[in-house]
């Protein structure tokens, strides 16, 4: 099904400059439109507290100054379904304030200083003009760092229901996969500290730097407060706690680093996991 287009040229054209405020004063040019995803919703999502409609889309952008490429997000709130032609001042009563996880957590990484995810390059948070699809909705860009690696997983099929091995199994040996499991214990507290995780974790959330031995932990669209299952549970010491508990080679499994022997009376035991 195709996409509405919500992101029409010239706004989101290749060659298309966007300026930026903060965190300073940078410009950045359109290189290409990567995806769109359209998230719009009926009254009664609404109603149960689903919403607002939105539209994602991420495109390849490069920096006026240095020529850097770096990924851009953007987040626009858009009428809910069936609503696209009514009156703007009939939309605008849909207007309400953003609620992108992703949004928070790449600036709490920012604030945190965070050396293991993207770093935020630009951001700006606007309200939509009387002539936007939301007058007075929200529209998000929100510029990040294009990290240097391999990925450890193209897709998120899992090994065992069909899917072949993914890439962290193809393309690493035995000693590589366990330097890159040594560094993933040591930076996924320093995740957990940072208060943000991917909500269905895998490796294809994880790019490996073998250069310089460097782990990254991308693409938060999916997000949770660490130590909670859903952003509205209260982080508390007992939740963190038991994240603590929660054996290694489970947290490997679940990130893709590690694959779980097909006997559950087997997990326990180290040696039946395929590593």
């Amino acid at each position: 099904m195709t996409e509405i287009g919500f992101f029409p040229p010239p706004h989101y054209a290749p060659g298309e400059h966007i300026i930026f405020e903060k965190p300073e004063h940078t410009e950045w040019t359109i290189i290409a439109k990567l995806s769109q995803r359209n998230s719009q919703k009926e009254e009664v999502d609404i109603q149960a507290g689903l919403g607002p409609s939105y539209a994602l889309a991420t495109f390849r952008v490069r920096s006026d100054l240095d020529s850097q490429e770096a990924y851009m997000r953007v987040y626009l709130q858009v009428p809910n379904k069936g609503t696209e032609f009514f009156p703007p001042d009939e939309r605008a009563k849909q207007a309400a304030p953003s609620h992108h996880r992703e949004v928070e957590a790449i600036k709490a990484f920012y604030k945190q200083e965070s050396t293991i995810t993207p770093a935020l390059l630009a951001i700006k948070e606007d309200i939509q003009d009387k002539q936007g699809f939301i007058p007075g909705g929200y529209v998000i860009h929100i510029v990040f760092q294009h990290v240097p690696g391999v990925r450890l997983a193209e897709d998120r099929l899992l090994p065992g229901w069909g899917a072949p091995l993914h890439t962290f199994f193809q393309k690493f040996n035995d000693l590589q996969r366990e330097q890159i499991r040594m560094w993933f214990d040591k930076e996924y507290r320093k995740l957990m500290e940072l208060g943000w995780v991917p909500s269905f974790p895998w490796a294809s959330n994880l790019i490996w730097d073998a250069s310089f031995s460097k782990l990254y932990f991308v693409d938060f669209r999916e997000a949770r407060k660490a130590g909670s299952r859903d952003e509205d549970v209260v982080d508390d010491g007992d939740e963190e706690e038991e994240e603590e508990e929660v054996p290694m080679c489970e947290i490997w499994g679940a990130w893709g680093l590690a694959i779980a022997p097909d006997s559950p009376k087997d997990r326990a035991d180290l040696s039946k996991w395929k590593l």
